[in-house]
């Protein structure tokens, strides 16, 4: 039999051993079967993450993690720009571009933003699982990755995780939010419990993966 052979950044194949554990039985999210599995997954995250902090799955893409442009921007323009101009509330940046697989410099952009008010924002979804991403080390505030591309899953779940500084931001905003209010997130995370209902059969491959 002929092999599809899917050459992508994402989504990507799904490796046979994390189909075979997608393929079981559903459970449902609300049993202490899936609080099993979120306790695994959340310690999980926390070591690919390379952070001490909690990782909020959300059943959506990257995209929706973000919410928000990605920019490029070089460091020493980067610390002008804060100078300049010390209202600006966050800095946003991907960690790898996925048409070209280049690698932004974002250890160099959170030693700047470190210095200001100013939330440092990393998009991952393409090199989260695939090149080193040391959040806590770096002084990294946000980092959001999807589940579709380094991790080798099919797409819909996505990842958000925030340092102290970025919490307490969440915490005092007054945007209009609902779906994807992370702070709500949080207080069903720390329970080992989803808030809404979650990709079920993502989260056991993910844990698969993991």
């Amino acid at each position: 039999m002929k092999k599809y052979q899917l050459m992508a950044p994402g989504p990507t194949p799904v490796p046979s051993q994390v189909l075979l554990a997608m393929a079981q039985p559903m459970i449902h999210h609300r049993t202490p079967e899936y609080e099993a599995l979120f306790i695994e997954v959340r310690a999980g995250l926390k070591a690919l993450f390379q952070t001490a902090q909690d990782v909020v799955p959300l059943t959506c893409s990257g995209t929706g993690a973000m919410e928000a442009a990605v920019v490029k921007v070089a460091p020493g323009r980067l610390a002008e720009a804060l100078r300049t101009t010390p209202r600006i509330k966050a800095v946003l940046t991907q960690h790898s571009e996925s048409s070209t697989g280049v690698l932004h410099d974002v250890r160099a952009y959170a030693e700047v933003a470190r210095r200001t008010d100013a939330i440092l924002i990393v998009d991952a979804v393409s090199s989260l699982g695939i090149a080193d991403l040391a959040m806590d080390r770096w002084g990294i505030d946000v980092v959001i990755a999807g589940s579709q591309k380094g991790l080798m899953l099919p797409p819909g779940l996505a990842f958000c995780t925030l340092s102290e500084k970025a919490w307490a931001a969440a915490r005092t905003s007054r945007l209009p939010r609902y779906y994807l209010d992370l702070t709500e997130e949080r207080k069903f995370l720390l329970k080992n419990e989803a808030r809404f209902t979650p990709a079920v059969s993502i989260v056991v491959g993910l844990r698969e993966v993991l």
